[in-house]
C-alpha cells in the first residue's frame, strides 16, 4: 500500500457527528441559494463580502450534509458500501498468494486476521504491505468474539500495541469488550494516523434495536472513527431489528458497520446503502464469518440492488 503521512492517510469529517436531518440541511441550502439570487435582483449586484458569505454557508451546510468520513482514501458514507476481502491464511506464501488474489476481485480494502496467522505476524506484515495496493485492516480477533486468539486484557494490549507501532497498514479492529484498554487502543492507533474500527460480535443472538444502537454509540465513544456489530439472527424480526438500529444509529452518529450473520443474514450485506453500513465483508479464498457472500457476487448484488448513500 502506497506510504503517506498520517494527515494524507487520515482524514475525518468532524461534521459526521453533527446530528441534522438531510432534508432539513436540503432545504437550508437552496435557502441560501434563493436567498442570493434575490439579493442580487433587487440591488442588481452582489457586494464581494455577500458572495463570500453566501458561498462560505453553502459550502459549510454541503459539508455538514455529506456525513462522511474519509479514511486511507476511501469516503465512508458515500455512494455504495466498501467491500472487504479477508485474508485467513495461516502461513506467509499462503497468505501473500491470498493477498494477490483479492486484489483481482471487487475489493475496496483487505482485512487480514493476525489471528489466524501461525507465526510471528510482525515480520509478516511488511511483506503484506509492500505487496497490496488496497488499504489493509488488520484484526486480531480472540476466542470470545469468533477468533482463534487466547489472549488476556493485558496481552491483547500489548499485541495491537506492537501492531499499532508497527504500522505501515491502514486501520485496526480493536474489539469494544477490552473497555478502558480498547479506549487507549483506539488513542493511540489514532495518533498513529490509523483509522479505528471498534468492534462487538454476538453469535448466540440479535439482542433489541435498542441496545443494539447504544452498543454503536459506545463504540463511537470509545474512540471509533467506524463502530461495527455482527449478530446472529434467529428470525426475520432479527434481521429487521438489525437493519432498524443501523438506521437509526447512521442518522445519530454518520457511517457505522453491521452485519446480521449466517444465511438467514445475508439481506443485511447487501443493505447498507439504504440503512448506513458502510462496509460490507465479501469472500475471497476463505470465508471469515458465516454468510459472507463472494467478494465478486456481492458488488453485482450492491450495483443491481443500489440504494447508495447519498
Amino acid at each position: 500500500m502506497p506510504a503517506g503521512s498520517a494527515g494524507e492517510r487520515l482524514r475525518f469529517a468532524k461534521s459526521a457527528n453533527l446530528l441534522v436531518p438531510r432534508s432539513v440541511i436540503v432545504l437550508l441550502r437552496f435557502f441560501f441559494y434563493l436567498l442570493g439570487c434575490t439579493h442580487s435582483l433587487k440591488s442588481g449586484r452582489l457586494t464581494f463580502f455577500s458572495i463570500l458569505s453566501i458561498l462560505f454557508l453553502y459550502m459549510l451546510l454541503g459539508a455538514i450534509s455529506l456525513n462522511t468520513i474519509h479514511l486511507s482514501g476511501l469516503t465512508f458514507g458515500q455512494g455504495l458500501p466498501k467491500i472487504c476481502v479477508p485474508l485467513t491464511s495461516s502461513t506467509l506464501p499462503a497468505l501473500l498468494q491470498e493477498a494477490r488474489q483479492a486484489q483481482s476481485l471487487s475489493a475496496d480494502l483487505v482485512e487480514w486476521r493476525l489471528d489466524a496467522f501461525s507465526g510471528d505476524p510482525l515480520p509478516a506484515l511488511s511483506s503484506l504491505c509492500q505487496g497490496l495496493a488496497l488499504p489493509l485492516l488488520c484484526t486480531l480477533r480472540t476466542a470470545g468474539q469468533g477468533g482463534e486468539a487466547r489472549l488476556e486484557p493485558r496481552e491483547y494490549q500489548a499485541a495491537l500495541t506492537r501492531l499499532i507501532q508497527a504500522g505501515g497498514f491502514a486501520f485496526i479492529d480493536i474489539e469494544m469488550g477490552f473497555g478502558s484498554i480498547a479506549a487507549s487502543l483506539a488513542a493511540q492507533a489514532k495518533k498513529a494516523g490509523l483509522g479505528v474500527i471498534i468492534s462487538s460480535h454476538d453469535f448466540q443472538k440479535t439482542p433489541p434495536k435498542e441496545q443494539m444502537v447504544r452498543a454503536l454509540e459506545e463504540m463511537r465513544s470509545l474512540g471509533a472513527h467506524l463502530p461495527k456489530l455482527a449478530v446472529t439472527p434467529q428470525s426475520p424480526q432479527d434481521v429487521l431489528a438489525l437493519l432498524q438500529a443501523t438506521l437509526e444509529a447512521s442518522q445519530r452518529l454518520g457511517p457505522v458497520v453491521t452485519m446480521s450473520m449466517g444465511e438467514l443474514g445475508r439481506l443485511s450485506r447487501v443493505s447498507g446503502g439504504l440503512t448506513g453500513s458502510c462496509i460490507t465483508f465479501g469472500a475471497g479464498q476463505n470465508a471469515s464469518a458465516p454468510g459472507q457472500l463472494p467478494a465478486n457476487r456481492l458488488k453485482t448484488l450492491l450495483v443491481e440492488l443500489g440504494g447508495a448513500q447519498p
